[in-house]
């Protein structure tokens, strides 16, 4: 069962989660069960997009990225 649909908004950086009507008609029971489940894919989802980052940042300032950091002197 479809149970949520998520878009973003990068405009108004509004992020809008809508439930389908099947799982809005369950027992709140499995409601219940099935967002905690959701919950912790998001969470790993989550911690994987910021280790991407850390790595990221990481390699940029060691200037194996590709992004090396730009450095400006003040004066």
């Amino acid at each position: 069962m479809k149970i949520l649909s998520v878009s973003w908004n990068p405009n108004l950086d509004k992020t809008t989660v809508k439930l389908t009507q099947d799982f809005m008609s369950s027992d709140w029971v499995v409601r219940a069960d099935v967002l905690k489940d959701v919950l912790i894919e998001i969470t790993e989802l989550y911690e994987a997009v910021k280790n991407e980052n850390k790595k990221s940042i990481v390699a940029d300032v060691l200037g194996h990225g590709e992004n090396k950091p730009k450095l400006e002197s003040v004066k």
